[in-house]
């Protein structure tokens, strides 16, 4: 094995231009000094690069490797511009012909238990997340981590500087410049074969998964790269919308006056005349005092315990809570203007800025699990309320088409059953396309499913909405976690939904009664495969995740929920990279012409996709997603089936479903009027 690593130097990044022009290439061959290249002979040598590792034997392989080398792989086919060029990096990917020192330090650290975790002797667990904008998993800490060598990554060093020098022949470059590429490959290398030594000192095999998680965060960059597009129009009258509402607001909660001290406070107050400094005058501010006062007798009424912040020098005891998050967990009526108001200022502050950008570029990571997380925005958790993907629509000439694997975590749960525990309840009812969560509602109104069926059908009330409450137990349950965490957990959904205990354990009740039981039976296997110091291994994917020799083991929830999440999000990560594949090269994995050649997924939700398909054939293409999350649920879950089903629309909803036209051709989904003004 001969590695070769390859890094770029570009011009700076901005909104809509996520790829951007190449500036220099600098490559380090293993066990050499490394060389500079402008970005016309960088481009060029790159590719043959990529020819030779393609070319190499597999007893021999050439392994290129990147620090991050999907940024660089993207500036490459920008560069040379070429669909043969893009079908090579795909190539690449699919030959194990490249090493990413992010994704390897990823999938080691979380091996070893210690994914997204620093060394923290304060901390119980002798862990904790690092800092914000430390970039854990970046170059400059893993060159010292493995290579003993400070590198100066940060926001004045001249990474961001180096967009003049293109065109600029090398021999004039400032030295600094110099130095800056030709470490960064040298660094590059050096970290690959020290974690290439990590990997083979360690017995489990922690990089049997290592493959395919390179190709899933291929395709997660160039959906990230892509896009999403809002109106901005619409934008605008959201924006004016919710600016209008908090002024109404604000002068109605001027009005609630609550008792402190004998005193009667607003709890909100405009700063007026000489009071505050003249800077204030005009501004909104909320009475902390009536907040605190009005939050525990609401509290107190609700039969709660009141919240209260750590103690503090100043406040040994603590102070009554006042955060948003503390507040929705109350639902005394008596908050409820208060939690609008926040409501809107979290949306004016948080998610308006974002949409006014006119294209967004969420960014994804990896969880211990395997799932993928969203930041910068956290596009896999928009609010419900509100009007947040409304503004999001696809580029002219496109519908978005949204396709969502079906209740995706209940068949990985019975898929995982299957093979630990053998038959059971659960993989009968999802491959008799029964559904699961109005067996558990008819149950829960002693009525047998074929009854449930009919009112169900029929419009009824009660059904729908005892149907709605199974959803929270039927997800949340097969986690492994008891009454008490299930509240909480309910209670952090959007919207949440409120359980007391009593609730919550006749819920878990009816919900092993629901399943025959079995899921008591995988819980008691997955108590013997797992300790706080072990480790374990996912279906299929083979991935390790746990404690090894370094960090804190897998624990009992975390295995009952890992097995079973692990396998959702593997199935989700390789549709995410066969549709991504064909929409950029437009072959299927047989070498067949794809529909999808020219659509762009723009996001990836968990176990959905959402893409944007030309209008003149968004059924067809529409339909050719759904087919190849289908094969990678039949290839994930071989004995539970899986159902998927696509949806196109004008603008993002939530709620869009899979219509088709008199002639069976799939149309986009139009909110009714009710759920228009509901919204």
């Amino acid at each position: 094995m001969r590695f070769v690593a390859i890094d770029s130097e570009t011009e700076n990044f901005a909104p809509g231009d996520q790829v951007p022009r190449l500036v220099c290439v600098s490559v380090c061959v293993q066990g050499k000094e490394p060389k500079l290249y402008d970005h016309v002979e960088g481009a060029a040598l790159a590719e043959e690069l990529i020819d030779d590792a393609l070319a190499s034997p597999d007893d021999d392989p050439l392994i290129l490797c990147f620090q991050n080398g999907f940024y660089d792989l993207a500036v490459f086919a920008r560069e040379i511009g070429t669909a043969a060029f893009v079908r090579k990096v795909f190539q690449l990917f699919e030959r194990d012909r490249v090493w990413d020192t992010m994704v390897a330090e990823w999938v080691l650290d979380n091996a070893d238990g210690i994914l997204n975790l620093q060394p923290w002797k304060k901390s119980k667990t002798g862990y904790r997340r690092p800092p914000k904008g430390s970039n854990w998993y970046g170059l400059g800490r893993l060159s010292s981590k493995y290579l003993f060598i400070e590198m100066d990554k940060g926001e004045h060093s001249v990474r961001t500087n180096f967009g003049y020098l293109r065109g600029m022949e090398l021999e004039r470059w400032p030295a600094e410049h110099v130095a800056y590429a030709k470490t960064d490959a040298r660094a590059t290398v050096g970290v690959a074969l020290a974690q290439w030594a990590r990997a083979l000192a360690d017995k489990r095999a922690p990089l049997k998964d290592y493959s395919a998680q390179l190709r899933a965060y291929w395709a997660l960059h160039l959906i990230s790269a892509w896009g999403l597009t809002t109106n901005l129009e619409t934008v605008a009258a959201y924006k004016a919308e919710l600016e209008a509402s908090m002024e109404k607001m604000r002068e109605d909660l001027g009005k609630i006056l609550v008792e402190v001290d004998g005193k009667w406070l607003p709890l909100l107050w405009q700063v007026k005349g000489k009071t505050r400094p003249v800077k204030d005058e005009g501004k909104w501010k909320s009475s902390t005092k009536a907040l605190r006062q009005l939050i525990a007798a609401a509290f107190e009424r609700q039969g709660m315990d009141v919240p209260m912040t750590d103690p503090s020098p100043t406040h040994p005891e603590g102070q009554v809570a006042t955060d948003a998050e503390t507040i929705e967990d109350c639902e005394d009526p008596s908050l409820a203007p208060w939690k609008a108001y926040k409501h809107a200022e979290k949306m004016l502050g948080n998610y308006v800025p974002v949409l006014e950008q006119g294209i967004v570029h969420p960014r994804y990571g990896i969880t211990a699990n395997g799932r993928v997380s969203h930041f910068s925005p956290n596009i896999g958790n928009l609010p419900r309320k509100g009007k947040v993907r409304e503004c999001y629509e696809p580029r002219p000439g496109f519908f978005l088409c949204s396709t969502d694997y079906g209740s995706q975590e209940l068949v990985t749960f019975a898929q995982v059953m299957k093979w630990t525990i053998g038959d059971n309840a659960l993989a009968d009812a999802l491959n008799q396309d029964l559904d699961p969560h109005l067996m558990l509602a008819s149950r829960r109104l002693g009525i047998d499913y074929d009854e449930g069926m009919r009112r169900r059908k029929a419009g009824d009330g009660l059904i729908k909405d005892h149907r709605q409450k199974s959803k929270g137990p039927n997800f949340g349950y097969p986690g492994g976690m008891g009454p008490e965490n299930f509240i909480a957990y309910m209670r952090a959904q959007d919207p949440p939904e409120y359980y007391t205990l009593e609730e919550a354990t006749n819920e878990r009740v009816v919900w092993f009664q629901t399943w025959n039981n079995d899921p008591r039976r995988y819980f008691r296997w997955v108590s013997n495969q797992v300790d706080d110091t072990g480790w374990i291994r996912q279906f299929v994917s083979g991935r390790v995740r746990g404690g090894g020799s370094r960090g804190p083991g897998v624990g009992f929830t975390d295995g009952a929920n890992g097995f079973f999440s692990a396998l959702a999000a593997d199935m989700s990560k390789a549709a995410t990279y066969e549709v991504v594949k064909r929409c950029y090269t437009g072959r299927k994995s047989d070498g067949s012409p794809s529909a999808l050649f020219g659509c762009r997924v723009v996001a990836m939700l968990h176990d959905e996709l959402l893409a944007e398909v030309p209008i003149h054939r968004a059924h067809e293409c529409a339909m050719e997603i759904a087919d190849v999350m289908l094969e990678m649920g039949k290839r994930y879950c071989p004995d539970v089936k899986s159902k998927v089903e696509p949806a196109l629309m004008r603008k993002w909803f939530k709620g869009a479903e899979y219509v088709v036209s008199e002639g069976g051709i799939l149309i986009p989904w139009e909110p009714k009027q009710e759920e228009k003004k509901a919204a």
